[in-house]
Formats: structure tokens, sequence, C-alpha cells
């Protein structure tokens, strides 16, 4: 349930603009960090499916901080576009598992009694 990097998308437009970006170019890398993490979705539910919910949530947890890591370094536009494609991708791939895994620990598949 680590949502750490979230931060990182409002501040990269800044980052972007501030070192002579375009607002335009900008607004498709962060385009390419949604359509990285509308894609999470599917990989994430597979990998869990297939893998485990434990090994997902930190797959994708490990390799999205290294693509973050990664995207603070880069400085071409081509790059940065390919790196927030796959922050968002990586970061966001374990949303699923954790959504499983959510559900499966609440207290109302326990047994206990629900509340009307």
């Amino acid at each position: 349930m680590n949502k750490f990097g979230v931060f990182v998308v409002p501040f990269l437009t800044i980052f972007m603009t501030r070192s002579g970006f375009t607002p335009a170019q900008a607004g498709l890398t962060v385009a390419a960090y949604a359509a990285g993490g509308f894609l999470a979705a599917g990989l994430g539910g597979w990998m869990a499916d297939r893998v485990g919910r434990n090994i997902t949530m930190a797959t994708a947890s490990f390799t999205g901080a290294a693509a973050m890591m990664l995207l603070s370094q880069v400085h071409t536009f081509p790059l940065l576009v390919l790196l927030a494609f796959l922050t968002g991708l990586f970061m966001e791939a374990g949303n699923p598992a954790t959504s499983a895994w959510c559900r499966t620990s609440s207290r109302w598949n326990t047994g206990w009694p629900r509340m009307r």
C-alpha cells in the first residue's frame, strides 16, 4: 500500500517546464505516465494471479522505485516519455494485488457477522 511516489507526477511538469520543455511536452510526458498506469491494471492482475500477491506488490515497489530513480536522471524528451511510461506501469502494477489483499484480509472474510 505504498503511494510514496505519487508526488512525482505534479512535480514532473514543473521540472520539465523549468528545464526548457514546452507545456505540451510536459503534458505528453504525464500522459505517458497515465498510459503506463492504465496498462498496469492488466499486468498487475495477471502477475498477482500467476506469481502471487506478495511477489507482485514487492516487484512493483522495487521496479517502480528503480524507474523513478532513472526518471530523475534523464534530460531528453524521448527518454523522459519512455521512463514516465515505465514508471507509471511499474508503480501502479501493484494496485490489483493490493486491492485483492485488502479484500481477502478484511474482517468480513473471517466469519464475523456482518453489520447491517
